[in-house]
């Protein structure tokens, strides 16, 4: 696994059109070529049946996903680049499951990228015209964010869930409370949320507006990588006893309870 993962969105180009989303990997890689050591990686979000004529369901788009897939990926490798094949997943999970690794940093251009923070990696998410350049070698300039350490106690309720751990985050601190700050959670509460508890709150940290969110690498992050048969990526990546934070913040899990949702 490299040192600094590059990942892509392929979808993000041009969802609609596969020439636009050729054109856009074309765009990335014709003025800046992949640096030794650095691997570039993508893969597609989501795909809508556009461009189709007469009509469809879910099997006929499935198999069109899957040829817009195997498009792509024949793309990237002309490129040097890596994409999954059909079935490997969205990009949601897959910064966490493929290329998370505690303590690495990995840039990104999608909105999804900081998921893979849950394991504890510095994952960012920034501009595609900032990737490019980055995938070549060249330095990624971002502005130092604050830390803004979370601390979390208790336990959730019943018919609770993670989710709700993050949107009592945006309930106290709407869309832009996160603005150039790095999230990182930490101390018992972390005890009962697991990997993939972990990747929600992560993923929707975008939401806040956060630079990313960081979860520290624990017995937690030991269960997921060993199901997923890479826990030799493992490097527990525990907060100092003594780490203090630019702003804290305190949730008790107990006390979250979940808004009724319309009928």
């Amino acid at each position: 696994m490299p040192r600094r993962p590059i990942h892509t969105d392929g979808y993000r180009w041009a969802p609609l059109s596969r020439k636009g989303a050729y054109r856009g990997i074309q765009r990335c890689t014709e003025t800046y070529r992949i640096a030794p050591g650095l691997r570039g990686d993508g893969a597609g979000d989501r795909n809508r049946p556009a461009e189709r004529p007469g009509p469809w369901s879910c099997w006929s788009w499935r198999r069109w996903d899957a040829e817009d897939r195997d498009f792509l990926r024949s793309g990237y490798q002309g490129f040097g680049l890596w994409f999954p094949k059909a079935g490997k997943g969205v990009s949601h999970p897959t910064h966490m499951q493929r290329f998370g690794i505690p303590g690495k940093t990995m840039v990104g251009f999608d909105t999804h990228t900081p998921a893979a923070g849950s394991l504890g990696m510095l994952a960012i998410g920034v501009g595609g015209t900032e990737v490019a350049p980055a995938i070549a070698g060249e330095p990624l300039y971002i502005r130092m964010p604050e830390i803004w350490g979370v601390k979390l106690t208790g336990q959730l309720p019943p018919w609770t869930s993670a989710k709700d751990v993050i949107l009592e985050m945006l309930r106290r601190h709407g869309v832009k409370g996160g603005v150039n700050r790095i999230v990182e959670y930490y101390d018992p509460g972390l005890a009962a949320l697991t990997a993939m508890d972990r990747h929600v709150i992560a993923n929707m940290g975008a939401a806040l507006g956060a630079t990313t969110t960081v979860f520290p690498a624990d017995d937690q992050s030991r269960t997921f990588l060993r199901a997923k048969q890479r826990e030799r990526d493992l490097a527990e990546l525990l907060a100092d006893e003594d780490a203090t934070y630019d702003v804290t913040e305190e949730i008790d899990l107990a006390s979250i309870l979940r808004e009724p949702e319309p009928a």
